[in-house]
């Protein structure tokens, strides 16, 4: 069975109309780089070089106390999440749970600076992965 319809357009500029072989203009669209989203759990978590005690060293001999939360008496634990890229950097740090100002961007801080982690995996395969850490501040007297 063939289907045939026919369509009427009325109102068209025969006068003044361009034909559309005549058009020159080229349109061209760049492909939109899909971010990957980032996943909360995988197969293989990332990991710091060393493991979690190597992290915990990290932190602390990387933190720099601020003078005026010291001074404040200002202790506590901030939460920060990060993403570990499919190539081991740190990325997209932000603070979950804060204490102060002062100590919350200075654990931003040190996050930010901390070398390339061993990528998360998932079906075998590297991928995005949100990870979260403890950064605690302590007066030691």
């Amino acid at each position: 069975k063939v289907q045939i319809s026919i369509a009427d357009v009325k109102g068209n500029d025969e006068l003044n109309g361009k034909d559309i072989a005549d058009l020159q203009e080229v349109i061209t669209q760049t492909p939109e780089v899909q971010k990957e989203e980032p996943y909360d759990m995988v197969e293989q978590m990332p990991q710091f070089p060393g493991g979690d005690k190597e992290l915990m060293k990290y932190l602390r001999d990387n933190m720099q106390y601020p003078q005026a939360a010291l001074e404040n008496n200002i202790q506590g634990r901030v939460i920060v999440q990060f993403v570990v890229g499919k190539d081991g950097s740190v990325s997209d740090v932000q603070v979950l749970a804060g204490l102060d100002r002062l100590c919350d961007r200075e654990a931003v801080r040190v996050v930010e600076s901390m070398p390339k982690w061993i990528p998360g995996k998932h079906n075998g395969v590297s991928v995005p992965v949100y990870y979260r850490v403890p950064v605690t501040f302590k007066i030691l007297q």
